[in-house]
């Protein structure tokens, strides 16, 4: 296992064979990038009729692309976060409701039980 703040020759790192020796989480979000970058390679190549080792620099401007991309990302982030508060405000309602009603049934159970 390597410690965090160790470093590493790169020849080194190079020869390691982590996919028997990386911790679970660690695979599983390889795994989930590396099937996200082929489905967004067949997607190109659908789009494009190319893949990108294919398409000429001169065909593309890949700055402005990536700018284009990045700017859907903050609409996607965006629009998550919105939902996200939203179902947390419908919680914090749901849960100081369910309080109001504790506190009308411990009071009412307080009258009750002074009444014995």
């Amino acid at each position: 296992m390597i410690e965090p703040g160790v470093t590493i020759p790169i020849k080194k790192i190079q020869n390691m064979n982590y996919e028997h020796h990386r911790p679970q989480i660690s695979q599983t979000v390889i795994d989930t990038f590396r099937r996200l970058i082929d489905d967004q390679d067949v997607k190109g190549i659908a789009k494009y009729g190319k893949a990108i080792d294919e398409a000429l620099d001169s065909e593309y401007d890949w700055l402005m692309m990536a700018l284009e991309e990045s700017v859907d990302l903050a609409k996607y982030l965006t629009k998550e976060i919105v939902k996200l508060r939203k179902e947390n405000d419908d919680l914090e309602y749901e849960v100081n409701l369910q309080k109001s009603w504790i506190a009308l049934l411990e009071a009412r159970l307080n009258r009750y039980a002074k009444g014995l």
